[in-house]
């Protein structure tokens, strides 16, 4: 699953220990020592401004007390994520500002104190503070408590699960900040798709859209929300991460391809650069895709761990769109000849490439027959199949737009298409027949699962299921786009 939330509030009473980013400082050679001699292992709610503070101790290299010497303190962040980090603040007098650093000096008891105001986000925080003429370093931690009762919401916001998986809902009474507190609330599935127990332990029992509700009371009111929660068949997917919106973890991707499941989560790179339209090998060890960063745009072959080689297709440029056969002897892709764009196909060890057009003919975005007899293509408006042995070419659908992304079936009995001007899907059977749209609002890829019950497509930048008999859509978590389902 998807999820961004803040830490769960904890007690956290740990001293003296060296921490955050940095290296551990080097013990002392003599009688140095920095000690904390208040404010450590304490407890307050969010925004507090505990009183004395953090106040600490150095000693010199005779185990007296020294005065004037500088002690830096530091917020340590409670999360590496910036946009949930919440340190503590810090502030040397009285009339400084808080910050996130703050610089004292100690007295003549060698003592120096810096007041702390808690953070926003509930849990285990911690300050540095070093003295660094004698290299010394030291942690205070503490734990930061959520405030008083606001309202009850679901922190977590909407979600996926796998069918038969389950996770803990994040709801409850907040406070201000949006921490939850310990408050008692009920949980309740608006529908069979969903099993929630007394403490938020959700269940996904059948595929679809469900909610969970959360009700409590703040203030002798009695509050509610919900979390919206769609139920995925269990499955692994690659994809083309959304442009300017990488997944995890890979920092400033671009375009990448990204491994995980249909629920989301654990996301990593199997196609670094800017690549696009993978297809699995029916093994499901292998994956074709577009790379368009080189010099000369390849139809490359990689593994589930990011390695990858070209399938070398001389004379045709662009090679796009892969699909394997089910036999997994060729991949259909179409690219650009002397002849303009036309419908080829490739051995994946890269012999055998073969031209499926005449030189007259047009076509683009193919898609085998599951027998591997027949493949179904697209030229502008049109969906046609040509018959491999015969040559002979079928039209099946003249749309009102341009038409994209055909993907036969598992089953053989359906062709699925975009229409792009409406950007819906339609289906098709080989024959021609029982042509009808499904789903609208829908681009940018399209793949079936392997019982041709779903489809997986792209609205908005995000993937959704959508169920190939109802024409139902179900919203997924996932940003991406060209999504292939693995079969």
């Amino acid at each position: 699953m998807h999820t961004r939330h803040p830490a769960v509030p904890a007690v956290f009473a740990l001293l003296f220990v060296f921490a955050c980013a940095k290296s551990p400082d080097a013990p002392p050679t003599h009688g140095e020592a920095l000690n904390v001699v208040a404010g450590a292992g304490l407890s307050d709610t969010i925004q507090a401004t505990p009183s004395p503070g953090l106040v600490v101790e150095v000693r010199g290299p005779t185990g007296q007390p020294e005065s004037g010497l500088t002690v830096i303190f530091e917020a340590c962040p409670v999360s590496d994520d910036y946009y949930t980090c919440s340190p503590t603040l810090l502030a040397p007098t009285l009339d400084v500002p808080f910050a996130q650093t703050a610089s004292t000096t100690t007295d003549e008891n060698g003592r120096t104190v810096v007041r702390m105001r808690m953070g926003t986000l509930a849990g285990p925080a911690s300050v540095r503070i070093t003295a660094p003429l004698y290299s010394l370093g030291v942690s205070a931690a503490f734990t930061v408590l959520p405030g008083a009762a606001v309202a009850v919401r679901a922190v977590l916001g909407d979600t996926t699960v796998d069918l038969g998986g389950s996770f803990t809902a994040r709801a409850g009474v907040v406070d201000r900040a949006g921490n939850l507190r310990s408050d008692p609330v009920t949980f309740e599935a608006t529908s069979p798709a969903l099993q929630v127990s007394g403490t938020g332990s959700v269940s996904g029992v059948a595929i679809g859209r469900a909610y969970v509700r959360v009700r409590g009371t703040v203030g002798g009111i009695t509050g509610t929300d919900s979390l919206g929660i769609t139920v995925v068949p269990k499955a692994r997917l690659v994809y083309m991460s959304a442009w300017g919106q990488p997944a995890p973890p890979a920092p400033g991707g671009y375009a990448e391809l990204y491994l995980e499941s249909l629920a989301g989560g654990a996301a990593r790179v199997v196609g670094a650069g800017v690549v696009s339209s993978p297809a699995w090998s029916p093994t499901g060890d292998r994956i074709a895709y577009f790379e368009f960063t080189s010099g000369d745009p390849l139809l490359l072959i990689g593994d589930t761990v990011g390695a990858a080689s070209a399938a070398w297709t001389p004379g045709v440029t662009w090679p796009n769109g892969p699909e394997y056969s089910r036999d997994g002897r060729w991949i259909y892709f179409y690219g650009y000849s002397i002849n303009g764009k036309q419908v080829f196909r490739v051995h994946p060890d890269a012999t055998g490439l073969e031209a499926l057009q005449g030189p007259t003919e047009d076509g683009g975005y193919p898609s085998p027959s599951p027998d591997g007899t027949r493949f179904a293509y697209t030229t502008d408006r049109n969906l046609l199949v040509k018959t491999l042995a015969t040559g002979h070419v079928d039209t099946l659908v003249i749309a009102t737009s341009f038409v994209s992304h055909t993907r036969w079936s598992p089953d053989g009995n359906w062709i699925a298409y975009i229409e792009d001007y409406s950007r819906a899907i339609g289906l098709v059977r080989p024959d021609g027949s029982g042509q009808r749209h499904i789903a609208a609002s829908v681009d940018h890829g399209l793949t079936w699962s392997p019982d041709s019950k779903w489809l997986l497509g792209v609205d908005s930048s995000r993937l959704v299921l959508v169920d190939a008999t109802a024409g139902t859509i179900y919203p997924l978590t996932t940003p991406g786009y060209e999504p292939a389902w693995h079969p």
